[in-house]
């Protein structure tokens, strides 16, 4: 079960300590945790569009979190705090081109399933 990053410090921590890889529609970074679940965050910043926009990319980025979690995460033996970066192209991005990204990006991370 993956719960989600609620403090800003936990958000911080991953960016400065964490890896990061950046894929054309989205941002990944990563950080190995202590707990025995992932922990996701999700962040959109004002430069990617107007609130609805913004919504619309996290909403995306959670959905595909929460499936991925099920079908890859869950088979790793290591937990992490996963942060994911909505970048321009998030929300008009076609479903599997945004996950085969996200994909991508935990693969070169070594974040799941070997």
């Amino acid at each position: 079960m993956m719960t989600a990053l609620k403090k800003r410090s936990e958000y911080v921590k991953t960016s400065r300590s964490g890896q990061r890889w950046v894929s054309g529609s989205v941002v990944i970074e990563v950080i190995e945790n202590s707990f025995d679940h992932h922990r996701l965050g999700v962040t959109a910043t004002k430069k990617i569009g107007s609130a609805v926009i913004r919504n619309r990319a996290k909403r995306r980025l959670r959905h595909i979190m929460a499936d991925i979690e099920t079908s890859y995460l869950n088979a790793c033996e290591k937990r992490y705090d996963i942060v994911t970066v909505a970048r321009q192209d998030t929300a008009e991005v076609a479903y599997e081109t945004l996950r085969k990204d996200i994909l991508w990006c935990l693969k070169r991370l070594g974040v799941g399933a070997a």
